[in-house]
């Protein structure tokens, strides 16, 4: 595949440059020719044309080409799948072509980022002699549960290494008490909270503002002297903050550093971030995220237990007061107590309100001591109000009124998980609490299976097929909509529920807790 080193030399040979597609693609090539002193006269379409972009006018093709009289260079800056069209559109005009590859577009937008980092050089393999360990990883909730197993494993690993954990700071409190990290460091991670949107394309206006943060935040937290080895978790580009990630992997002044890809990601993209890593593992095939990022460790050589569980620390102070408020409103003689996660992170994650309202009424009455929690962000109220309505002395509405501990302590003192795939389900499978998940939708390449419920005893409750189409939630074009989860009915979550209770009282485990 050509390299963008190619598409200069190729610029070098011509005298007349035209980008044809005025779209995101366009725009990126010829702001990187603009860095390159690269003179471009206009994008081309195959449309009317007419306007501004970038500072140059937007032209019919045709037209140009028509009254041209010599050779001129064009590139094709839009997606592959309209390469064909365009080069039969331009077979009989006087012009050479480069292609640009849908992989190569990926990268442009990186290029500012990745001119900060430094290449570094490695076996990929890891030394026992490490003292100082940094993970950075700044993701939600439920990111930072599946990773709790690969934390466990590195200190298992490096047992006489400090190990410092950088980590998103509004959640920094889900790993009070975690025996494998010797040091938490909150950052600030949302760039929402600082009024700055997450996309890279919107990140790089920022780039000045990120790169203060990330520096101030260094001098502050990093050890002077460096770290022997910096571990990134999340899967480079599958996260909104991997530019923030590396950025902060760079300031530490590792001498190795180990990150991972999917295995969708192209050999471009890849053999691009490769450099700037010891050892860039790409995964072979997906698997559930826990195993994924275990996978990291496997591959710079480290010995990885069979047991991959999630784990999570509560003190014996928070389940004390938890139970202390559940006997409190409902005395101690309840059984089963359901905590349950209304809303998801998206709309298209989140079940109707009024079904949750349904589903309660529904058990109650086979369960009449069954009781409910209501958990959540401040986001959750809305759908706690309508849940609960009705059914106020069965319910206990936590929405945003709890601390992220305290939350803790209520699912691990319950006795069943209903709703969402969202950080709460996988706080419950930490517990190895029964679940049943809602969830929509999925592509059959990634399924919820990667992302689901992990070592506990679950049913998935999912509808059978798409709306309008609908390809699944990681190529929906309406994430902020209830689409396709609305199909599933009250009375196949309700069958759920009974299976998962029948199979859980057949062990004779439930009520325990409390």
């Amino acid at each position: 595949m050509l390299e963008l080193k190619d598409l200069l030399e190729f610029c070098s040979t011509q005298k007349n440059i035209y980008i044809y597609g005025a779209g995101r693609y366009g725009r990126e090539t010829k702001a990187y020719l603009d860095e390159r002193g690269v003179r471009i006269k206009a994008f081309l379409v195959s449309g009317a044309g007419g306007g501004l972009e970038s500072g140059l006018p937007i032209l019919n093709a045709r037209k140009v080409l028509a009254k041209t009289r010599e050779t001129v260079g064009i590139i094709l800056a839009l997606g592959e799948k309209n390469h064909e069209n365009v080069r039969k559109l331009l077979q009989d005009c006087p012009c050479q072509i480069f292609a640009l590859h849908d992989a190569w577009m990926q990268i442009l937008p990186w290029r500012h980022f990745l001119s900060m980092l430094s290449t570094v050089e490695g076996n990929g393999k890891s030394s026992l002699d490490w003292r100082r360990i940094l993970v950075i990883r700044l993701d939600l909730i439920g990111d930072m549960v599946w990773t709790t197993p690969f934390l466990r494993e590195l200190k298992k690993n490096f047992s006489n290494a400090e190990i410092t954990l950088v980590m998103r700071s509004g959640i920094a409190s889900l790993l009070n008490g975690f025996p494998y990290v010797d040091k938490v460091v909150p950052y600030a991670a949302d760039l929402e909270l600082w009024g700055i949107p997450v996309g890279v394309d919107a990140q790089k206006k920022h780039l000045p503002e990120i790169l203060t943060r990330v520096q101030t935040f260094a001098k502050q937290n990093f050890n002077i002297d460096g770290y022997d080895a910096c571990f990134l978790p999340s899967a480079i580009l599958a996260n909104n903050h991997s530019l923030e990630e590396m950025l902060l992997m760079e300031a530490s002044k590792a001498k190795n550093r180990y990150g991972r890809m999917l295995s969708n990601c192209s050999e471009v993209i890849y053999g691009t971030f490769r450099q700037y890593f010891t050892n860039l593992f790409k995964h072979e095939v997906g698997e559930h995220e826990v195993v994924d990022v275990l996978r990291l460790l496997e591959a710079c050589g480290c010995q990885v237990e069979c047991n991959n569980h999630m784990e999570l620390t509560v003190s014996p102070k928070e389940i004390a007061l938890t139970r202390e408020k559940i006997y409190a409103i409902w005395g101690m003689m309840v059984a089963p107590v359901v905590a349950v996660g209304l809303v998801g992170r998206e709309p298209a994650r989140t079940w109707p309100a009024k079904n949750y309202a349904e589903l309660i009424e529904m058990l109650h009455r086979d369960y009449p001591q069954m009781r409910f929690i209501l958990l959540g962000g401040v986001e959750t109220r809305e759908a706690a109000a309508v849940s609960r309505k009705g059914h106020e002395d069965l319910c206990l509405d936590l929405s945003g009124r709890t601390t992220l501990p305290m939350l803790l302590a209520f699912i691990k003192v319950s006795d069943l998980y209903i709703g969402s795939n969202t950080g709460l389900l996988h706080i419950a499978s930490a517990f190895q609490k029964p679940e049943v998940e809602i969830v929509p939708i999925f592509n059959k390449n990634a399924g919820w299976n990667r992302m689901g419920a992990w070592q506990t005893q679950h049913v998935k409750v999912h509808p059978r097929h798409g709306i309008d189409e609908c390809l699944g939630l990681d190529q929906c074009e309406r994430r902020m909509e209830m689409h396709c989860i609305r199909q599933i009915g009250v009375q196949e979550v309700y069958e759920a529920v009974k299976k998962i209770l029948a199979q859980e009282n057949d062990k004779c485990v439930l009520s325990d807790n409390i």
